[in-house]
């Protein structure tokens, strides 16, 4: 198991790559954080979460952004200990945050990840103004 920071443009390690991928912050991980990485570990591994550091939030509307529970290191733990196989933190920035979901899904999802299979939650959304979602 092992935890990575990385700048958006950066590649996965080879380890993170052709598994189960789950995206989202991840703070105060829950029962529902806990059931989604259950899903994620029966597909097929390894089973990666990206979240962000920091919130994306605290770039594009500071004022209403949520009280962090956890510290990225913290919430990396948590999610290993739910099952997590590799937890990969991504650097947030602007460049990042002003992609479109077309062009995260290509760029982390299907390129730097090769994901086989993507396990969210219902409400999900990303990409530039949460354009994307798993409909």
């Amino acid at each position: 198991m092992a935890v990575y920071v990385l700048e958006w443009e950066q590649s996965a390690p080879i380890d993170c790559r052709r598994g189960s991928v789950a995206i989202g912050n991840f703070d105060g991980a829950h029962r529902g954080h806990a059931e989604l990485i259950g899903n994620l570990t029966r597909g097929p591994r390894p089973a990666v979460v990206v979240t962000f550091d920091p919130h994306p939030l605290l770039l594009l509307r500071p004022e209403v952004a949520p009280p962090l529970l956890t510290t990225p290191p913290e919430r990396a733990a948590v999610l290993q200990r739910l099952g997590a196989d590799h937890v990969i933190t991504l650097r947030t920035t602007f460049d990042l945050l002003g992609l479109s979901a077309r062009d995260f899904f290509q760029g982390l999802i299907v390129e730097r990840l090769g994901a086989q299979r993507v396990v969210e939650g219902p409400n999900f959304r990303f990409g530039k103004n949460r354009e994307g979602d798993t409909i």
